[in-house]
C-alpha cells in the first residue's frame, strides 16, 4: 500500500508542476495581471508542494529513512492546495474540476491515514 502512496505522490507532484508550467507558458494565468504578487506566491507554493510530493513519493517507494515524515509533510501541503483549488473551481462554476479535486482530497486524506496508521503499528 505504501508503494501505491509513493506512486500517487510522484504522479501528483509531476502533474502539479506540469500544470503550472503549461498555464504559464500558454498565458493561461489571468490573475498575473490583476494580482501579480499574490499569484506568484501561490504558484511558488504549489511548485514547492509538487517538488515535496515527488521527493516524498520517491522516498516512500525506495523505503528510505524518514520517508513517512517527509511524505506526511508533503501531503499536508498537497491537501491544502487541493482545498484551495476546490474553492477556486467551485467559484468559477467548473464542476468537473470540483469533482476531480474532491477525489484528490479523498486520496490525500487516505494516504495520510494509511501512513499514520502504519507508523502506529
Amino acid at each position: 500500500m505504501k508503494k501505491f502512496i509513493g506512486i500517487f505522490m510522484v504522479i501528483s507532484g509531476v502533474l502539479m508542476i506540469g500544470m503550472w508550467l503549461f498555464f504559464l507558458l500558454t498565458g493561461k494565468v489571468p490573475e498575473l495581471g490583476s494580482a501579480p504578487w499574490t499569484t506568484m506566491a501561490h504558484i511558488s507554493a504549489e511548485l514547492c508542494t509538487g517538488s515535496l510530493m515527488i521527493l516524498g513519493g520517491f522516498r516512500i517507494i525506495k523505503m528510505k529513512q524518514n520517508a513517512e515524515r517527509i511524505a506526511l509533510f508533503a501531503l499536508g501541503f498537497y491537501i491544502y492546495a487541493v482545498i484551495q483549488a476546490f474553492g477556486y473551481y467551485l467559484q468559477q462554476g467548473l464542476f468537473f474540476f470540483v469533482v476531480m479535486f474532491t477525489v484528490f482530497f479523498v486520496l490525500g486524506i487516505l494516504s495520510v491515514s494509511i501512513l499514520v496508521r502504519s507508523n502506529l503499528e
